[in-house]
This record gives C-alpha cells, structure tokens and sequence, in this order.
C-alpha cells in the first residue's frame, strides 16, 4: 500500500498547462511532474462545476445519480466514499479543502479522518450540522419560498466567520505540514487538497500579475454576480487568469519539493482539475451556465514510482479516480480505465438566477445533458418553459452535423435516469443507456 496525495487544481484548464499545449511556458513545475507521469489526453468531467464534479470523484457516479446538484447542493450517498475505501484499509486520511462546497457542511468529507477547511467558527461541528440540516430542509421548499430565507441565512454565517476566500498559499502550507507531520508513519496516508487556483477572484501575488501584463483588476470580475452587473474586458480576464495559473504552478513545485524533501519521494502524486473556466468564449465567464469544452475538458497526471511516464490518449470519465485513485495506492484492482463515450449533466442555476438580467435569462439560465466521444459531442439543452434542443459538434472542426433521432433518445435518457426514485429504477436505467450507446456503435 502506497502513501497517496490527490490534488485537485480548481477550475484548471487543460490548455493552460505546458504539458498539454506547448505555447504555454509558465507551468515548469507541473509540467516536469507531467514528465514523470501518465498523462491522460482526453478526461472529462461528468460536471462542470465544483460540488457535482468531486461528488462524482468521490462516489464514482453521475451526477443525476448522487444528486449533490444545483438543485440539492450537499452529498448524501448509501456507499462507501473514496475516502472511505482508504480508511477501511487503515491509512490515515485528510483532506485539506478551502473550498467551501467541499466541506463537512455540504456532505463532502465522509471518510476523512482530519478535514482543514479554513472556515473559522463555521468549522466547528455545531455549525457544520446546522448549516446541513437548513441545505436540506431549504432544498424542499419552493423555490418562490426558498429565496427570502437563504439571504439572511447566508449573512448568519458570514456574521459565523464562514471564510469563503481561495487560501491558496495556506492551503499548500497546510498540506505540506500533514506531509512532515506523516512522513515516518508505519500507516500509509491519503492526502486529498482542493488547491483553489485558478479559480476566481484572481488574485495572486503581484509578480504574476505583472509578468502577465495585467493592468487592471478592476475590469475583471470576482465572482458571478459581478460578470452580470458589470462590464468585461476580456482580455485582462485572460492575462488575469494566466497569472493564477502561474502561481498555481509554483504552489504545486513547492508541494512537490516537499514530497522529496520528506523522503516521500515514492509517494502516488495524481493532479486533475475539477473542471475548467469559461474566458469569454460563448460570452460565457467561469464554469457556471454551461458545458462547452473549455469548462468539461480537464488535465489529470498520475505519477506512480512502477510506472512508465507515457500519454494516454483513452477517453477517460473522471469519475473513474474512485476506482483509479485505490488501484494506484494497491488496494483495490481496475483495468477498466477509459470509456468509448463520456457522460455529464448540468442543472438549472437556480443560486444563481438572481444576477442574470431578464434579457440573457435564454442564454444562461439551462440546464444540460451532454455526451462525449473522441471526436464528437452531443448536447442536450433545455430551457425553463421546458423548450429544448439538440446540438452535435465536431471537436477538431468545430462544425455542427445533424443530430440524429438515436443520439435525442440517448440524451433524452439520461433525464430519465435522473427521475428514478428506486436505486433498482436508476439499475434499469443505466442499462438502457449502455445498450443505446452499443446501438450507436460506441461501446
């Protein structure tokens, strides 16, 4: 059994690292993790969001079938977590996680023995309850009902010093701390950090701003709820986002040089993005509101000391590191890596709906089901008066092709996927998908 460390880069983009686009010449240190890795060319996340995308990772299913979703933001699952595959098997787990959808409050960190989440007061147990229990009692109602209560709720816990800020230099003081704190244990470890770069608000140290060119913040939104009230300058977003993942890199030498500086030098390091960052494209910001390639595409390395560096162009489900993650640290077996299609899902962004003007309500306000292939993608729009639509993309070209009537069913199913209340139901479900895809000559 193998020390393990996960480090998810949060909101990476593939193309934004060297090993995956050689224009890129500000990512030295993972790209040299990349060289002594399995590079896989082609993973997709199953969301493309935060919560859905670790919440798949973390019970190895869809989206519509663990429902921590727009519409039911917290974790609730009946098996064992991937945290909880590594305690059962006696390593000592713990996760080190600013982000706030990946907490013990939204249900995230079941089977980690010792969680740092930077929360302040909100972290203590107490908090954690009650903020779980109104998620899901909130989650019931209406959603006409629902929304005058969240407000004073969320200012209850921000008065609870509810830190929702990235904390990324901490984040990587925090886990190279566990690192020496673990190195000469007899019990092997497994690490999970969520490193929140580069995700917004894009603020690393002034040094990368300035090697970026980044002359003004200002034009560049922190959040949502910005992009929709003020006016964009696209460029800077980009240069801004460049610099975050500058410093992303350099946070992730350091952690890597603490590795070796630990004698850890045999430990299984697998870096992935959650998802990745709209920068315009589309007139879309961030990894809200849609499912284009920008934001579903992901890097994922595995570095494994009795594994050759090599690429791996399989299509690759990240949902599958819970079944990836045991059989790197020796725990568990699985020659099933890679899928012939990859499936994923979005629902309507009811948090926040609130910032779109009524005017681009059509554009961002939909909810999505979409399939992968090697070379083609398949979408399923649905709009709030139910309205829908079908889309098929050529992934080199960019072209769309005819959307045949097996590729709507196909769509149309994962719906009802999503519908089923029985876990025998959603059994029965999964199985008309897979015959649906052998029709269609992918599996």
């Amino acid at each position: 059994m193998r020390n393990t460390v996960f480090v998810v880069l949060d909101s990476m983009r593939r193309d934004h690292l060297g090993a995956y686009n050689e224009a890129v010449d500000f990512t030295e240190h993972i790209d040299r993790i990349a060289e002594e890795s399995i590079v896989y060319e082609d993973a997709v996340a199953q969301a493309p969001w935060t919560l859905p995308s670790h919440a798949s990772v973390f019970t190895g299913t869809y989206p519509w079938e663990h429902g921590a979703t727009n519409q039911n933001a917290h974790l609730e699952t009946d098996g064992p977590t991937l945290a909880e595959k590594f305690e059962r098997e006696g390593y000592t787990t713990a996760a080190v996680t600013p982000n706030i959808w990946v907490t013990p409050h939204k249900g995230m960190t079941d089977g980690f023995g010792t969680v740092e989440n930077f929360l302040g007061l909100g972290g203590l147990t107490p908090f954690e309850k009650l903020y779980r229990s109104a998620s899901k009692f909130l989650e019931r109602m209406d959603e006409r009902i629902r929304r005058p209560i969240v407000e004073p709720l969320n200012r209850m816990f921000d008065a609870a010093d509810i830190d929702t800020a990235c904390r990324s230099a901490e984040t990587i003081d925090a886990a190279i701390d566990f690192l020496g704190a673990h190195a000469g244990d007899r019990d092997p470890f497994f690490l999970f950090v969520n490193l929140m770069e580069p995700h917004e608000p894009y603020d690393p140290p002034q040094e990368y701003l300035d090697r970026h060119g980044v002359r003004d913040l200002s034009a560049v939104p922190d959040d949502n709820e910005a992009f929709f009230v003020g006016e964009t300058d696209y460029s800077e977003l980009r240069a801004a986002y460049r610099a975050s993942a500058d410093y992303t890199d350099d946070l992730i030498g350091r952690l890597d040089r603490a590795l070796s500086t630990h004698g850890l030098d045999e430990t299984v390091l697998v870096v992935a993005g959650d998802h990745g960052q709209a920068l315009g494209e589309g007139d879309f910001f961030g990894h809200q509101f849609t499912v284009r390639e920008e934001v579903v595409s992901v890097p994922l390395l595995v570095r494994h000391p009795d594994e050759s560096p090599r690429r791996d162009d399989r299509l690759v489900e990240l949902r599958e590191l819970y079944r990836l993650l045991p059989r790197v640290a020796g725990i568990d077996s699985y020659e099933g890596l890679g899928t012939d299609t990859a499936l994923g899902g979005y629902e309507f962004p009811e948090v926040f709906k609130r910032y779109i003007d009524e005017d681009r309500m059509d554009h961002y306000y939909r909810k999505y089901r979409y399939y992968r292939t090697g070379d083609e993608k398949f979408v399923k729009s649905e709009r709030e008066d139910g309205t829908v639509s079908y889309t098929r993309t050529d992934l080199e070209t960019g072209t769309e092709r005819r959307v045949e009537g097996e590729h709507r069913r196909l769509l149309d199913e994962l719906d009802d996927a999503e519908e089923s209340q029985t876990s025998r139901s959603t059994i029965e479900e999964n199985e008309a998908i897979e015959r649906r895809l052998e029709e269609l000559g992918y599996r």
